[in-house]
């Protein structure tokens, strides 16, 4: 609604990623003109479709189901997964104690306090900075939000970085 507010020139606005889910609100811009915004939530719990009717009449949906499946492109989906699983599954280190950010209930500790795995990721942005670049840094800091998951005592690989480390940060 915020962003809506400070601009003009819009019809309708459907999001990607808010934590909200909002169907089909009216909402006003800047210049007072209704504008429909549609909030679909997060991780695909909604996919937001839009219909533009003849008479320029706009609608909003979220659809929550769909089980329409192309075969063909389930295929090529399957085998990119497949080599990407594979390529991914090259072994990179081993742990003997568990890396945490979440506590025993699943509230994520790492949005509050200092862990382990927070910990683990912030050495090791200080050592590429410093070993690897020469950048002679002082410190490094980890955005507790880009943590993604706990690990296991137990082997690691490069699958096991991208599931802690989802998001296609840059150091």
């Amino acid at each position: 609604e915020e962003c809506i507010a400070n601009v003009s020139g819009l019809n309708a606005f459907i999001d990607g990623h808010s934590h909200s889910t909002v169907e089909m609100k009216e909402v006003t811009d800047k210049d007072g003109n209704v504008v429909i915004l549609t909030q679909t939530g997060s991780y695909f719990g909604t996919i937001g479709a839009m219909t533009i009717a003849a008479d320029g009449t706009i609608t909003t949906t979220l659809i929550k189901e769909c089980d329409l499946v192309d075969e063909d492109i389930k295929a090529m989906q399957d085998a990119w997964i497949a080599d990407v699983d594979n390529q991914l599954g090259t072994e990179i280190a081993e742990s003997a104690i568990d890396f945490r950010i979440n506590d025993a209930e699943g509230s994520r500790l790492i949005r509050k306090y200092e862990t382990n795995l927070g910990d683990l990721n912030a050495d090791a942005y200080y050592y590429y900075f410093n070993e690897i670049e020469g950048l002679d840094c002082d410190l490094a800091v980890m955005n507790g939000g880009g943590i993604r998951a706990d690990v296991n005592a137990g082997k690691w690989s490069y699958k096991t970085a991208k599931t802690v480390n989802t998001f296609g940060n840059v150091i």
